[in-house]
């Protein structure tokens, strides 16, 4: 079981902590402030004050403004709606649902209840009702956002534009990377990566997937990003890769971070039985679709591809930062398998 690691503050850490709730209009109680070490972007914050719990989140330095902007605004759609399962955002003593302090853009949500379980690199006993359940919520998600229209245009990266951009992105990504483990696992089978982009490309292009109707996903939802009660999913958050794709990339996602094998000698393969269930949970709580059967497996078996290869390019960014890292090197393995050791066409056969 996978939870929350809670840590005490460092002193630095608790006065720009207090220095930003000071934003905010709190209970004058007590706090209790610790820090949440998992994740790998942002940095989180779990505040109670007189039995209230509040999450604080500070945003990486690399995440757009305007990305927390639409972040903000799908937050607040999905509350409009109804949508249970997301995180209510509280406005600072401005009204603003963004505060910008000491260089910094944070957001203070509400809590969720529950507890992660798994996570996309902690899924050996991610299986039964839990997974169906998650597949499930996969699917009740993606039918509460697809009424949502942004109020303006924002930065927007569909999944077909990372394997139509690979060896530009791929290229980027590692060349300011010293020599080092995880770059000569990336770099000693390019070729192979690029290969199974431009391959993925030609199949989103024989599909026109980027001319099918868009919507807002999640895009990263895997189990580290949703909260159980028992088997039950009771809330999904971390919203920061949201944008307008079609639906079929948020169910890749959830295939492409849940149903495979992490560490060992089989890391980054799939479990064939796992896509099977999850798929089967998805269709039952999505009802009919927009596809015929033939054509929603082709795209999703596209989709899972290309997300694999957007897995790369964000694990070959993430790379540069963790290089000193015991386990960072077999991330990059483990990413560059999950694209290279896999026969897609008997997966979604």
């Amino acid at each position: 079981m996978t939870t929350s690691k809670l840590v005490e503050l460092t002193q630095d850490e608790a006065k720009l902590v207090e220095d930003v709730l000071n934003h905010y209009t709190l209970p004058p109680s007590e706090r209790c402030i610790l820090r949440n070490t998992v994740g790998f972007v942002n940095k989180t914050f779990i505040v109670e004050i007189g039995g209230q719990k509040f999450v604080l989140r500070q945003s990486s330095s690399v995440t757009l403004p305007e990305h927390l902007e639409f972040e903000v605004e799908v937050l607040r759609y999905l509350e409009s709606v109804g949508y249970a399962l997301s995180p209510h955002l509280l406005p600072n003593k401005r009204g603003e649902y963004l505060t910008s302090s000491n260089g910094n853009f944070w957001m203070l949500q509400d809590f969720i209840p529950g507890e992660i379980r798994a996570s996309w690199n902690d899924v050996a006993h991610f299986e039964g009702e839990m997974l169906d359940n998650f597949f499930r919520a996969s699917a009740a998600f993606t039918k509460a956002a697809v009424a949502f229209k942004p109020s303006k245009s924002y930065p927007n990266f569909s999944l077909a534009y990372y394997t139509k951009n690979a060896e530009e992105l791929l290229e980027g990504a590692m060349s300011d990377i010293p020599e080092s483990e995880g770059k000569t696992i990336m770099f000693g089978r390019k070729k192979d990566l690029l290969n199974f982009a431009e391959a993925t490309q030609r199949e989103f292009d024989v599909l026109s997937y980027d001319t099918l109707p868009k919507q807002l996903v999640h895009f990263d939802l895997h189990p580290g990003n949703v909260h159980y009660e028992g088997s039950r999913v009771v809330g999904l958050f971390d919203f920061d890769w949201a944008r307008m794709d079609c639906r079929i990339s948020d169910l890749a996602g959830s295939i492409g971070q849940s149903c495979y094998v992490y560490g060992g000698k089989d890391s980054g393969r799939y479990v064939k039985e796992k896509i099977d269930a999850g798929l089967a949970a998805y269709r039952a709580a999505y009802g009919p679709s927009e596809f015929s059967l033939e054509e929603e497996q082709r795209l999703i078996k596209a989709a899972v591809q290309g997300y694999a290869f957007f897995q790369i390019f964000f694990v070959a960014n993430w790379y540069r930062d963790h290089i000193g890292e015991a386990d960072a090197a077999d991330v990059v393995l483990h990413v560059r398998n999950v694209c290279l050791e896999n026969d897609y066409n008997s997966l979604f056969s």
